[in-house]
Order: C-alpha cells, then structure tokens, then sequence
C-alpha cells in the first residue's frame, strides 16, 4: 500500500437539491443561530471541505486508524472519527482562531438554524493531508496594508509632481 502525504488537487463537483425547499441564505457572517431551515453557507462549507480531501482522500486515510476510530495527523492529533471514518464524531469541539469551544464543522450533522465555521481541528486535519493553510489575516492587517498602500501611492504621486 502506498504512502500518501499530499492531496493531488483535481477538481470536484458539488450540488444541492433546489427542491428541499428549506434552504437559509443570508449575506451576514455574523449569523450563528436563531434562524429556521439548514444553513445553505454551512453545508457548502461541509462539501468543499470533503472535495479538499477530509474523509475522501488517500492522504486523509493514510492518517485513520480503523481499528480504534481515530485520525492521528501529526497536528490534529490523536482524534476520534464517526463510525464512517469521513468525520469527527459526533459532539467533537473546537476553537476558532484559538477562542471558545464550538462544534466542529466536519462532524456529520447540522441542526436546522445554526451556522458552523471551521475550526481550528478542522485546519489542522487540512494541514495534516497535505494543505498549506494559513491563518486568515484580521481586519486591522487589511486596515495596515491599506494604508501602507495609500502612502505608496501618495509619496508615488507627489514624486512624479515634483
């Protein structure tokens, strides 16, 4: 059996059943609960992630150990996995950004009106099959480079005046 350490990106397909009807869209991240039907943002999330590899892939499998139900990547750890062996079980938390305890998003279930994000166990297990993941950069980053950009410009204009 071969090794596999890397996920081979290819493509996927993903598609959703216009007829469930029940359906939640909704243009404000914010939004964790308190809304009815399933989280069309949270299940597209759930997909993408297993066309990325979590739970299909050799490189996903090369970390699951069957006969204890754990996934053992070197920076998920040991975790446990849904008798499926393409999720965390049930009930598994998390942090976000290294913050609080929420709900994985790679477990197999989500409640109707709640939202789930990737966790920081979530990252890991795409880093462990071969993901380079970083860290999204904070609003006050953006706000830096921003301004570090005008100031570019500006000292670029100013230049060219002169």
């Amino acid at each position: 059996m071969a090794n596999y350490t890397d996920v081979a990106p290819w493509g996927g397909t993903l598609s959703f059943n216009s007829a469930y009807g029940n359906w939640y869209f909704d243009n404000d991240v914010s939004t964790y609960e308190n809304f009815s039907g399933a989280d069309f943002y949270s299940v597209a999330l759930h997909e993408i992630t297993h066309i990325l590899g979590f739970g299909t892939s050799d490189s996903w499998y090369n970390w699951v150990n069957s006969a204890d139900q754990t996934f053992n990547g070197p920076a998920s750890g040991a975790q446990p996995l849904h008798g499926d062996e393409a999720h965390w079980r049930e009930g598994l938390a998390s942090s976000i950004n290294g913050i609080g305890s929420f709900g994985v998003a790679m477990d197999p279930t989500l409640l109707l009106g709640t939202r789930k994000e990737l966790t920081d166990l979530d990252w890991d297990a795409l880093r462990d099959i071969g993901w380079q993941v970083t860290a999204v950069p904070e609003p006050e980053t953006w706000a830096l480079l921003l301004a570090g950009l005008a100031w570019v410009g500006w000292t670029a204009a100013r230049r060219k005046t002169t």
